[in-house]
């Protein structure tokens, strides 16, 4: 099962194809205050409470099936086996990961930059990274530079989510998503894929 996260932001970006602006963000705050924090995906439950928004109702069963496909992808399985066998040097995931992180980091506050990049730093210490990788990574997030490293994808994709926590902590869950999205682009232009980081 993916993260609660990753579990909101594909929800949100399905939903953002049958809602306007104003629904979409009425159908994200019946998801956060009603199931975002239950202990199993109450996915029909979530549908009925929507299905008055937009054109949830005649795109029910379409959108039950996007969302679940979504969730499926990428389980447990296949992303422990890339876990292990891949580094995040082979694909230079640790450039990748600096572009995108700074892309999310711009569009807050320095103070709150500050916030993200310790949650970072605090992770990847619980993960036992190497003191020179910590080092290299927390200096290219907080200036111009790039870094290179040896850190496992999953460990990078934790940072993500650390970074996304705090965005939806200072500015909630909403603006969290779109500063993701446009993170997502940007980094994609510029670096051909991020599809081993999110």
């Amino acid at each position: 099962m993916k993260n609660p996260a990753e579990v909101h932001n594909i929800i949100y970006n399905t939903l953002s194809s049958y809602l306007s602006s104003n629904e979409l963000t009425e159908a994200i705050t019946i998801w956060e205050e009603n199931y975002s924090k239950l202990s199993q995906l109450r996915l029909n439950a979530y549908m009925n409470d929507i299905k008055d928004l937009g054109s949830v109702q005649e795109n029910k069963q379409l959108i039950y099936r996007l969302i679940t496909k979504q969730l499926l992808e990428d389980g447990l399985t296949t992303r422990e086996v890339v876990d292990k066998t891949q580094k995040a040097s082979d694909d230079n995931l640790c450039c990748t990961f600096i572009v995108f992180a700074k892309h999310m980091l711009s569009e807050i506050r320095s103070d709150q930059q500050s916030i993200a990049i310790s949650h970072v730093q605090t992770l990847l210490r619980s993960k036992k990274t190497s003191s020179k990788d910590i080092k290299d990574i927390i200096t290219a997030l907080k200036t111009p530079a790039s870094a290179q490293c040896d850190i496992p994808a999953k460990v990078l994709r934790q940072a993500i989510n650390q970074i996304y926590m705090v965005l939806c902590e200072v500015i909630g869950p909403v603006q969290a998503d779109s500063i993701l999205n446009k993170a997502v682009t940007k980094t994609t232009e510029e670096t051909g894929s991020i599809k081993k980081l999110i």
